[in-house]
């Protein structure tokens, strides 16, 4: 009997599985920096260069699951959302309401960049537009309703409403530049 699998995957496409370029470069930039960083930790002889091993360890064990639940998530992003769906409401036809709906999902995300970058990847390989790309991210920075907890506890409820209506129309402008200078 044949395997499952194997219908299912002469059905499909295949993709090429390559690492695109730009991380590859990023990788490279960081191994070298991560490189140099241990070496002159190392030299220094102060217990340094353990210091940031434990360090490092500490960061990996708290976040891992975290990344790792991220990662799966975007993959899942860009294949769940029906073709429709994205044309309608985030392609580049959706003028004003992709710009609208990309700055709540983007006030909505939780977490930082290892958890927004790869949720942008997967909604940009589904076909969502680049201006209402933009506008998540930047509203995803900006907006971080997640924050605003935090925020107010800080530094109180005037400053933290001075900040955020002094920032709130900053996603939709970047969306709308995006969307003219890039969607054509």
């Amino acid at each position: 009997m044949a395997n499952p699998s194997d219908a299912i995957s002469k059905n499909q496409p295949r993709r090429k599985s390559r690492m695109p370029i730009s991380i590859l470069v990023s990788t490279i930039i960081f191994t070298v920096l991560t490189a140099v960083c241990m070496i002159i930790a190392y030299r220094r002889h102060d217990g340094s260069f353990v210091a940031g091993l434990q360090s490092t360890w500490t960061m990996f064990r708290g976040s891992w699951l975290l990344l790792v639940v991220a990662w799966i998530f975007a993959g899942y992003v860009g294949t769940m959302l029906p073709g429709g769906f994205v044309a309608k409401w985030l392609g580049r036809g959706s003028g004003w309401r992709g710009i609208a709906l990309a700055c709540v999902a983007g006030a909505m995300t939780p977490g930082g960049p290892y958890i927004a970058m790869p949720i942008v990847a997967g909604l940009y390989r589904a076909g969502v537009a680049e201006g209402a790309l933009v506008t998540y991210l930047t509203a995803w920075s900006l907006y971080a309703f997640g924050r605003l907890p935090f925020e107010i506890s800080f530094i109180g409820v005037r400053l933290a409403a001075i900040r955020w209506v002094s920032v709130c129309i900053f996603p939709p402008i970047a969306g709308l530049v995006a969307k003219v200078l890039f969607e054509r």
